[in-house]
C-alpha cells in the first residue's frame, strides 16, 4: 500500500517541487511587522513573496515565526489517515524547532483512532536538508517501497546529507542564539564571515571563519568539491535568501570544480531563513558524512 508523505515548508520544496513528487506542506506562520502569514501558501509567487520579505528585513523590519503545534500537525494528515493512508511527516530539525515533537505527540494520538500510522521523521537537518530527503523519500514511494522501508533507508541517509552556508549579517545567528553577542560584533568589525554547517545534533554550528564574502563563497565551493560523493551523478540543492547573482556564482564554481547532474536553486523558505538573514547562501549535498 502506497503512503502519502507531508512536510513542514521549512523543507523549502515550492509548488513544482511539491506537485511534481506528490507531497503536501504544512505552513509555519511568521509575523513581519506585527502582521502574521503563512510562510508558504499554495499558488503564492514563491519567488515574489521571498523578494518582499528579504527587503522588509534588510529595511529592519521585525520579524519572527512561530511552531507548528499538535492541532496543525493533525489538520493536515488526518484526511489521509481517514482514508487508511499511512503518511510519513518530515519536519525541520528537532535540534532547532519543536515541530518533530508534536508530530510525535499526534501520532500516539492517532494510534488509538486509526489503523492507518503517521510516521515522524527527524532529518536532523533544514530547508533543502530536509527537502532533499522528502524528495527521495518519494522516489523510493513511487518505485513500491513501503513506508517502513523508506523511513529505514532515510535514517541512513541523514547522516550522509551536508549542508554549509554563510550568512551575510551576523545579527540574525546572534538574535537566534547560534553565537554570542560578542562574537557578531567581532566579526561584524573585521568583516569576519563564519561558514556554518548543520551537525549530527541537527544543530547549527560555526565550521571555519573566513574574511570577507567573496572567500566564504568559495569555502562553500571548496567543501563542495572535496566532500561531495560521486559529484556528477548528484542533484545539487542551493537555497538564497535573495542574493540569486552570488548563488549561481556560487553553483558555477561547483560545476567548474567538481560538478553536478542536476541543480535546483530556489529563493529561501521564509521560515528557516527568518534566523539566517537576508544574504544567505546554503548548499546541500550528499557525502561520506555529514
Amino acid at each position: 500500500m502506497t503512503f502519502h508523505i507531508v512536510v513542514d515548508s521549512g523543507c523549502n520544496l515550492t509548488d513544482d517541487l511539491l506537485d511534481r513528487y506528490d507531497i503536501s506542506a504544512l505552513s509555519y506562520r511568521a509575523r513581519l511587522n506585527g502582521k502574521e502569514f503563512l510562510c508558504y501558501e499554495k499558488g503564492r509567487d514563491h519567488e515574489k513573496a521571498a523578494k518582499d520579505y528579504y527587503r522588509a528585513m534588510r529595511e529592519g523590519a521585525d520579524v519572527a515565526t512561530s511552531l507548528v503545534n499538535e492541532e496543525m500537525v493533525k489538520e493536515a494528515v488526518e484526511p489521509y489517515l481517514a482514508e487508511g493512508q499511512d503518511v510519513l511527516f518530515i519536519s525541520i530539525s528537532s535540534g532547532i524547532s519543536g515541530t518533530y515533537r508534536q508530530a510525535m505527540t499526534a501520532s500516539a494520538t492517532f494510534k488509538e483512532k486509526y489503523t492507518a500510522k503517521l510516521v515522524p521523521f527527524d532529518p536532523l537537518a533544514a530547508s533543502f536538508g530536509a527537502g532533499m530527503l522528502a524528495i527521495q523519500a518519494a522516489i523510493w514511494r513511487d518505485e513500491g517501497k513501503g513506508i517502513d522501508e523508506v523511513f529505514g533507508l532515510l535514517e541512513e541517509m541523514k547522516w550522509r546529507v551536508t549542508q554549509v552556508f554563510t550568512v551575510e549579517d551576523l545579527s540574525y545567528l546572534k538574535k537566534g542564539g547560534r553565537i554570542s553577542p560578542l562574537v557578531a560584533i567581532v566579526g561584524t568589525l573585521l568583516k569576519v564571515k563564519p561558514v556554518l554547517r548543520g551537525n549530527d545534533e541537527g544543530k547549527i554550528v560555526i565550521g571555519s571563519k573566513v574574511v570577507g564574502r567573496k572567500k566564504a563563497m568559495n569555502a562553500l565551493v571548496d567543501l563542495y568539491a572535496s566532500k561531495a560523493v560521486n559529484p556528477q551523478e548528484q542533484t545539487l540543492y542551493i537555497a538564497h535568501a535573495d542574493c540569486e547573482e552570488e548563488a549561481l556564482a556560487v553553483a558555477k564554481g561547483m560545476k567548474e570544480r567538481a560538478g553536478y547532474k542536476d541543480l535546483v536553486i530556489r529563493q529561501y523558505d521564509l521560515c528557516t531563513g527568518t534566523h539566517v538573514g537576508p544574504g544567505t547562501i546554503a548548499v546541500f549535498f550528499l557525502s561520506e558524512h555529514r
